[in-house]
């Protein structure tokens, strides 16, 4: 089944043509990666994507709507999250704060001192099975910025995971890791899509990553998709050797 389609996504800033007449499907269950020398346009079409900028031409579609002219809020409570390069954590509240109140708004539910935890039942239910199944919880006491960089990301995905998706976008989740931090990612992923049914696509360099995790491989190139295919098919692509000939890796 498709969850996603893209139908001729455009997007310019100025003269710079970011995406060219952009058309894919996401599968429902699919683990895919998109690939892309810096400049491909892997981020602006994320951006398109989950509502955070307008097409100028095209559309999307999710679970068979047209999702074009939502807001990203809007995009989020019908079950495709986002996730970006940079944590989008809460460094200054505790860890299960950090979710407790990803777990609320999912549930539209506002805090108050007024209210027993009973009215947060669900919530906090909620949060404590992401904290167990992402191995925070013998750090849920912790402020978010005490975290390593690693653990942030993996917070950030935790975070993403309280909204319940059903479509994970992820922008380079293994940015900035050390090797065994992105050992942990490659399996975090893995569990993600095999335990929580989650149709996961991300961005990434670290080709890897995309060879050992993705099942299948998108490649923008001057924002343009070229290829799209299996990471071993990918791999012998001429037009993908060609594309990426002199570059320093994905």
């Amino acid at each position: 089944m498709v969850l996603c389609e893209i139908k001729g996504l455009d997007k310019r800033f100025g003269g710079i043509h970011v995406t060219r007449s952009m058309d894919f499907k996401i599968q429902e269950g699919e683990l895919s990666a998109i690939i892309g020398p810096n400049g491909a346009g892997k981020t602006t079409l994320f951006n398109l994507i989950s509502g955070f900028i307008r097409p100028d031409k095209g559309q999307v579609f999710f679970m068979g709507r047209d999702i074009t002219n939502m807001t990203p809020e809007n995009i989020t409570r019908l079950g495709m999250v986002r996730s970006f390069q940079v944590s989008s954590i809460f460094p200054d509240e505790k860890v299960f704060d950090n979710i407790f109140l990803a777990a609320l708004s999912y549930h539209k539910k506002n805090w108050s001192f007024y209210k027993t935890n009973t009215a947060y039942k669900d919530a906090m239910k909620d949060a404590e099975i992401i904290l167990n199944s992402l191995n925070l919880n013998e750090k849920a006491h912790l402020w978010a910025y005490e975290l390593s960089h690693g653990d942030q990301k993996v917070l950030d995905i935790a975070i993403a995971l309280a909204m319940k998706p059903s479509l994970l976008l992820m922008d380079e989740p293994t940015s900035g890791m050390s090797p065994d931090e992105r050992k942990r990612m490659k399996v975090l992923l893995k569990r993600l899509h095999e335990e929580f049914k989650i149709t996961i696509v991300f961005i990434e360099h670290d080709m890897d990553m995309v060879m050992d995790v993705a099942q299948k491989v998108r490649v923008l190139v001057q924002g343009q998709l070229i290829a799209e295919n299996t990471p071993e098919v990918i791999m012998q692509t001429q037009s993908v050797i060609d594309a990426y000939l002199g570059e320093d890796g994905f």
